[in-house]
């Protein structure tokens, strides 16, 4: 199963609520590494801490995933200056349509 694949799951599972989760190379493989989303409100994620430090210890975190439940993929004002100030990539779907979109710092 592909990274893409197991955050579709993890998105479909949480949903109405986003999901959020990191996309982890642990020896060489590109994995998703599914995350507790610790928001307190429904339209956004807080990826839990504990979560981060043990992908971290894990293997070398690659990217940020998240969804948007029934809205559009596309990534917000908010998504664009977290994923500057993460460094990382982020990639965003849309648990309903299936669709991916991406930002990049």
């Amino acid at each position: 199963m592909s990274w893409r694949d197991a955050a579709l799951n993890h998105a479909k599972a949480v949903a109405p609520n986003e999901s959020c989760g990191l996309v982890v190379n642990y020896d060489g493989v590109e994995v998703y590494w599914e995350c507790r989303n610790i928001a307190e409100i429904d339209d956004c994620f807080v990826i839990h801490p504990a979560d981060w430090a043990e992908a971290e210890d894990t293997g070398v975190i690659i990217a940020v995933i998240h969804s948007h439940g029934s809205n559009s993929p596309e990534p917000s004002d908010m998504d664009i200056k977290s994923c500057k100030r993460s460094k990382l990539p982020w990639y965003i779907l849309s648990t309903d349509k299936g669709e991916w979109r991406s930002c990049f710092p």
